[in-house]
């Protein structure tokens, strides 16, 4: 229904619209001659960008000339130089009338594509898909014709909502694909790369917060064997052995947060891995001398991190049940010198307090 819509304007509000724009009277008859040197004036203007020039020989032209077959191209020139003056109202106007008097010119494809290309930048979307809908459809020798399959697929991207679904997310990924894998060379390619990336990871979020970790363990590494490079392959790293943590599949999930470390030891991901490790090695495995190594890792290597306080509390506790008073102390200093005046810091002078007490003793 729109597509017809846009294809065919009224006649009656057409013949007002064409009388209003160009001041008709009556039809001249066509001059060769004159024609061809008012709409080589006219291409001239063009070609040169002074398009205010160009808009007022093609003007002339259709007013003199519209059954001239230069006539379809002039109306195309006009519109196109009103949209690069950026008067996109104007171009629309004229591209429409395009659609209803010339719907078999050549320039056809090009005039579709101009309102398109419009509408996108508008951020009409809606409008702007039935334009290219109608060269995919038609128009399958069109030099822009990947640029339209490209934004197909791209614009239901751009109208994600926070809370896409599953289908939506699939129905994207699936396009985007097809069309990649279809002109690989495009300059559109790294857009739908992007896109791409997003959907799998909006994906794979999806299934985690949902608890289904084997399918979100699946499309995290789905990403990481397409995209081995995505700049964010360290929270990629982490979601993975998490899941297998919450699976308790803990020697998968220590070999997984150890990589971490290995391969982006500055992430800051890394030192959510450190506590991680350390819970597993004295929650699970019952090595509390490798928790102890991770939790002083934190302590040395990770000081700003938001788990940090947290970590040396639990180090500073592992220690004293560990029987090792000095360097539980020496955890409680520490927390005093990182925010002196915290409730944390009041809590570990009330601890160095005791200690130094029982040392006494």
């Amino acid at each position: 229904m729109k597509e017809n819509k846009l294809l065919r304007l009224s006649g009656i509000f057409s013949l007002l619209f064409i009388l209003l724009s160009f001041n008709i009277t009556k039809v001249h008859p066509a001059d060769n001659n004159l024609a061809a040197k008012l709409f080589k004036e006219g291409e001239k203007y063009y070609a040169n960008k002074k398009y205010p020039q160009a808009i007022d020989k093609f003007r002339k032209f259709i007013m003199n000339y519209p059954a001239h077959p230069d006539a379809p191209r002039s109306l195309y020139l006009l519109g196109s130089s009103y949209k690069n003056m950026g008067k996109t109202k104007l171009a629309l106007d004229r591209y429409r009338m395009f659609l209803d008097y010339y719907p078999y010119a050549k320039e056809m494809p090009s005039c579709l594509y101009e309102m398109g290309r419009i509408y996108e930048e508008k951020k009409d979307y809606d409008a702007s898909i039935i334009p290219y809908k109608l060269i995919v459809s038609h128009y399958r020798n069109f030099p822009e014709l990947p640029y339209c399959e490209y934004k197909l697929t791209l614009i239901p991207y751009y109208k994600l909502g926070r809370s896409p679904s599953l289908p939506q997310l699939d129905s994207i990924i699936k396009n985007l694909t097809e069309v990649m894998d279809k002109y690989p060379e495009h300059p559109l390619y790294e857009e739908a790369k992007t896109a791409w990336i997003s959907c799998q990871v909006k994906k794979a979020d999806i299934y985690f917060s949902r608890d289904q970790w084997q399918e979100a363990r699946k499309s995290y590494k789905l990403l990481l064997r397409k995209y081995p490079e995505y700049e964010q392959k360290d929270y990629l790293l982490f979601r993975i052995p998490y899941t297998h943590n919450m699976e308790r599949k803990f020697d998968k999930a220590v070999s997984g947060y150890k990589k971490i470390l290995r391969e982006f030891p500055k992430s800051s991901w890394a030192d959510d891995a450190c506590e991680r490790l350390a819970s597993i090695y004295s929650g699970f495995l019952n090595k509390p001398d490798k928790a102890i190594y991770y939790l002083k890792k934190i302590k040395d290597e990770y000081p700003k991190a938001d788990q940090a306080i947290r970590a040396v509390w639990i180090l500073a506790s592992m220690y004293e049940g560990e029987g090792r008073y000095k360097e539980a102390i020496d955890c409680y200093y520490w927390l005093i010198k990182i925010d002196p005046k915290s409730t944390s810091a009041y809590k570990a002078k009330a601890e160095i307090r005791r200690l130094n007490k029982g040392l006494k003793k």
